[in-house]
Order: C-alpha cells, then structure tokens, then sequence
C-alpha cells in the first residue's frame, strides 16, 4: 500500500531533485555573508587601531583634558581658600566627570588631581657655580605611592610644628639638583617664613609611560633653563605628604591644583570617533562652572587631542571610499552567479511549476514554496558566513550593521528565485505563446512547459 502524497513529502521531493542548483544558491549565500559581515568589521579593525596608534603615540599631553585652579592672594579671579579646595578636589574631579557627554565619559577614566605650589628659590649645592638657581615646586598627590616606587629613604609623612618639611624627589630631579637623603635646604618664597625642605627619600616612577608622569615630564626630570656662560636654573617637583598640604598651601602666595582626565587610546572606536569628537567640542566650549575652596570657579579645560583626532576623521573618509570600492567588485561577481544559479533553477523547475498551475496550483502558494526553498538553504549558510566572518576579524566592533548584512545575504537566493520564476499566471503565459501557437489549444500545455 502506498503512502499518500502530502504536500511535505511533495517539498521535500523537489528539494532533493534540484539538489545542485540549491546547493549553488547556499554557497553564493555563504560567501556574500561573510563578504558583507567581515567588511565593517574589517574596516573598523584597521581603521580604529590606527587612531588608537595615533592616540597613544600622542602621549598624556596630546590627549589628556585638564584645568587648572589658581588659588592665593597672587592669583585672578575669586579668592579660593587652597586648603578647602584640596579636601574637595576628589569630589570635584567625580561630578564634572559625571556631567560629561556619555561619548565623552566613556573614553576617559574618572579623573585625577594634584595641587602645586610656584617654584620656589632653594639654597644651592656645595659645588654649584654661584651665577647658578636652584629651586623647587613642592606638589601634593594623593596616589603617589600608587605611581611610583621608592628607591632610597623613607615616604614624606606631616611634619611636626617648628620641624623641617619632609619631600621626596625623583632619582633624576635629586641627581640634577644635587640633593641628598636626609640633608636640608631652605625655600624662600612663604609668606609665613620660609619652610626648610629635608629630603626624605627618593622614588622612581613604576610606570615611566603613565599619565601623571607623561602630562608633566617635569616630575621625573626636573627642569634646566638656559645655558653656556650665562645663568642656569634648576628646577624640580618635590612632593609632600597629601595630609601635609592643608598647612603648606596658605603659606604661599599662590598654588595651582589641577584637575585631569586621562583619555584611554583603547577606548576609542572608529564608529563612536564622531560622537566624541561632537561631545568634546561641546564640553570644551561651556567649561563647568564648580563650587571650589568657597568660591564658583570656572574650569576651562584644555586638550591638544582635538588635532590627532581630526587629522584622523579627513584620512578614514577616502579610506572607508577605497574599502567600499574594493568590496564593490567581488559583491558583483557574487550577485551575477546568484542572478545566473537563480534563473538556471527556475528554467529547470519551470515543466513542473507549470503543471502544477494547469491543475489548479496557485501561483502564490508556488512563489512562496520557491522562497522557502531558497531560504531553507540560504539561511544556514548565511549564518556560517557570519560565524566566519566573525572568527577572521577578532577583536572588531561593530555586530549589528554585520548580522544585518548577513540578513540580507540571506534573503538574497528566495528574492532571486521567485523573480526568476516569473509570472506563474496560465493566462499571462498562455498569451505570451499565442503568436506561435495561434491560439490553438495544442499550444496551451507547450506555453505552460516551457
């Protein structure tokens, strides 16, 4: 007895009998999907590492944003107490930041701060030429021991009333100054007396390339103006306990505390650049306006990462031009086999989509088997184009503009399959064959086979 023909065992029979032209279909599928889903990803791989190369080859100064707050009796503007703003200058740094754009805050960290007073004349070494200055800015930072390592001595901790101030330098700085553990050198320049210095001990930065010590490459180096017979000055930061700083800073006629957000190259995306390059250009152009030291200042925050940032937007322009065009001509190749491999499974598909017409099929239900026989064997390779195109660009961005090509990928075989069938309508076909036929009814069954 045999089995009824259902119209699955009907699909499936037609699957297998054009099997080949199917299979032709899945692999033009395959290859437009993982053409189409690697290309942004491949585009933004290559474009986005060189803006981050450019942006790490910048530097801390290149790219950092940073403001400063000029406190004291000698600084413009409204007066702002130096020990208040160093206690607030945390929670200062944590609110602009959240204030930020959300393109801006996610390429730069939460922000940083220190407080520096003026140089500040110090007596001179034993062997220094008498023409010779020497001198220091004494700094206060709160992740000092994060930043570096100490190489002799002891850390500075708060001095005791009346006792010398205990500093540390750089090897480099103690080298250029001339200055050694344990010994003492006065600095002029207080209002309430001059401080005596003792040099605790020496550090080293644990990461040369980091940003406290790349913004200001004073830090670790000292500073050294002018040269041959005439004068010299020498000039280094010497840092000092953070809980030190509240009774330093009114004694100077003025300091600076600066606030700064280290821009992170490997947060940067060739997708995301103009966002941020919009809400940088807005944050610079309206400073925040913070309640610091009892005063409302105003923070103009400066950067040189506009430029980097720039030259990069007029180069990738032409390049993502010259990736389309490259793509341009394979995808063409791969729509005129899927146009060629369409058309040869119709024509062969055509005697029977036309008998099943004579009998009663409606040409609707046969277009709509056609796209599901296509999509059958389109989709899955679409999706093993995509997982391809994944596994060769790793690391990339971008998923949805890719898994939207890989879509169409997909959807491409069906499209081209009910468009290469035609029109299924008896009558429409019946008169297109009627000239050579006149109209006879042996023509009828030929126009619909053919």
């Amino acid at each position: 007895m045999s089995r009824p023909v259902t119209d699955a065992r009907l699909f499936l029979r037609s699957l297998r009998a054009y099997a080949g032209g199917l299979a032709l279909l899945a692999a033009v599928a395959l290859v437009a999907a993982a053409a189409l889903a690697a290309w942004p990803r491949a585009v933004s791989g290559i474009l986005g590492g060189e803006l981050r190369h450019d942006l790490q080859q910048a530097g801390a100064g290149g790219r950092d944003l940073s403001a400063p707050i000029r406190t004291g009796f000698l600084s413009a503007g409204p007066m702002v107490d130096p020990a208040r703003l160093w206690d607030q200058l945390p929670a200062i740094g944590a609110s602009v930041h959240r204030a930020m754009s959300p393109a801006l805050r996610a390429v730069t960290t939460s922000g940083d701060s220190a407080a520096r007073s003026d140089d500040l004349p110090t007596a001179s070494p034993a062997d220094a030429r008498p023409v010779d200055h020497y001198g220091v800015s004494l700094e206060a930072y709160r992740g000092l021991r994060q930043q570096a390592r100490l190489a002799q001595g002891e850390w500075p901790s708060a001095a005791a009333a009346g006792a010398p101030v205990p500093v540390v330098v750089t090897t480099a700085t103690a080298k250029l100054l001339g200055w050694k553990v344990g010994e003492t050198r006065e600095a002029s320049g207080g209002q309430e007396g001059s401080p005596i210095l003792r040099l605790a001990g020496t550090i080293a930065p644990k990461d040369a390339a980091a940003d406290f010590w790349d913004l200001d490459p004073v830090r670790e180096f000292g500073h050294v103006s002018g040269g041959g017979d005439s004068p010299k000055s020498f000039v280094g930061v010497a840092w000092v306990a953070p809980s030190a700083w509240p009774d330093l800073a009114p004694r100077f006629g003025a300091t600076t505390a600066a606030i700064w957000y280290p821009v992170v190259p490997d947060r940067f995306t060739s997708e995301t650049l103009p966002a941020v390059r919009s809400a940088l250009s807005g944050f610079l152009a309206s400073p925040p306006v913070v309640s610091a030291g009892g005063s409302s200042v105003r923070l103009p925050f400066a950067t040189a990462v506009q430029q980097p940032l720039d030259d990069f937007i007029a180069r990738s322009q032409p390049a993502q031009t010259l990736f389309a065009i490259l793509l341009s001509g394979p995808l063409v190749v791969a729509l005129a086999v899927l146009a060629q491999g369409a058309r040869l499974v119709a024509e062969r598909r055509r005697p029977a989509l036309a008998l099943a017409v004579a009998r009663g099929a409606s040409p609707g239900r046969l277009r709509a088997e056609l796209a599901a026989q296509g999509a059958l064997v389109s989709v899955p390779a679409a999706a093993l184009g995509f997982v391809i195109a994944l596994v060769v660009t790793p690391g990339a961005q971008p998923l949805a503009v890719p898994l939207s090509l890989a879509a169409v990928a997909a959807l491409l075989p069906p499209i081209a399959l009910v468009l290469a069938a035609g029109s299924l309508d008896p009558a429409v076909r019946g008169s297109a064959a009627a000239p050579a036929g006149r109209g006879s009814p042996r023509s009828w069954p030929s126009a619909w086979l053919c």
